[in-house]
């Protein structure tokens, strides 16, 4: 179920549907075992652009945007740093259906927009290594996130 939505947001955002580019990473280049996911690196574009690109193409995927916050950089650092919290239902339901114990600490994920002196990046929480500590490696974890 996840791969599924996901792949969705993916092809829209990380495949160049969105007004940006710049170098999507394969999926060997990422791992299920890592909390947060580089999936773009040095996208092409003005940060602001690129962050009403992931926001437009997460909605039309069907995520909501419940929040855009830029993050906290320290005094005299010129780079910048924005998280979308993104949410959607269908995915929260079942989430709630396999664990309504721990089920809604998974039920929003995270993009991450941000630069660095090599370029603007995307990054994003990784669902499945989420769903796999939230519903504490209940087998359920496997199915949503397929």
């Amino acid at each position: 179920m996840v791969r599924a939505m996901y792949g969705v947001m993916f092809l829209g955002i990380f495949l160049g549907v969105t007004s940006f580019s710049g170098r999507v990473l394969a999926g060997e280049d990422r791992s299920d075992d890592r909390v947060y996911q580089y999936v773009v690196k040095s996208a092409e574009g003005e940060f602001d652009a690129i962050s009403a690109a992931l926001e437009t193409t997460a909605e039309t995927a069907g995520w909501q945007v419940l929040s855009q916050t830029d993050a906290g950089v320290p005094d005299g650092c010129s780079y910048r740093a924005r998280v979308l919290v993104l949410y959607d239902a269908a995915y929260a339901a079942a989430l709630m259906e396999a664990n309504r114990t721990t089920g809604p600490f998974a039920a929003v994920d995270r993009i991450n927009l941000f630069e660095d002196e090599n370029g603007t990046h995307v990054s994003l929480v990784n669902p499945v290594c989420i769903n796999r500590t939230v519903l504490m490696d209940d087998e359920a974890y496997r199915t949503l996130s397929e």
